[in-house]
Parts: C-alpha cells; structure tokens; sequence
C-alpha cells in the first residue's frame, strides 16, 4: 500500500551533493539492489529530495540557520514577565 501525497507547490530539485549522497548510499544496498527500477528511481528521488531539503530548509543553507543559541531569549523573566503584563 502507497501513499500518495500531493503537492501543488514545486520544488527545486535536489542539490547535487544530496543527489550524489543518496546515490553511493542506495547502491550500497542489496536490498535496493533487488528493487524493480522503477521502484528504485522513487526512492531514490524521494530520499534525495528529503535529503536536499535537510541540507536547505526552505532553501536556506544549512551552514547559515541560527543555532538554538541565538533564537535563545537571553533573558527568559523577561518573557514571563510579558506574559504577565498581557494577563
């Protein structure tokens, strides 16, 4: 049983380095291996489109997402303080 997921919206494709990553992983596999061809292209390209997506966010590259240190509140009475004043 498949699942069938739609999506209006379209997506860039992969990076190549995602691409080329899914790829040396996959062949890797026997299990894979054994996989009809049409049923190994959707794998491969859905895994390499989670993968690409992993890498780019939104398209935002990895390495330049803020860390949790930085979305940290730097002062976390202040936030309940706001909260109490908006009660």
């Amino acid at each position: 049983m498949g699942v069938q997921v739609s999506n209006n919206k379209s997506s860039p494709p992969p990076p190549v380095e995602a691409r080329r990553a899914v790829k040396d992983l996959l062949l890797r596999s026997p299990a894979f291996a054994k996989l009809p061809p049409a049923t190994q292209q959707q794998i491969a390209q859905h895994t390499a489109e989670i993968a690409g997506y992993l890498a780019q966010p939104e398209g935002i590259p990895g390495n330049r997402l803020p860390t949790a240190a930085a979305l940290a509140d730097p002062n976390p009475n202040q936030l309940h303080q706001n909260y109490q004043d908006n009660l």
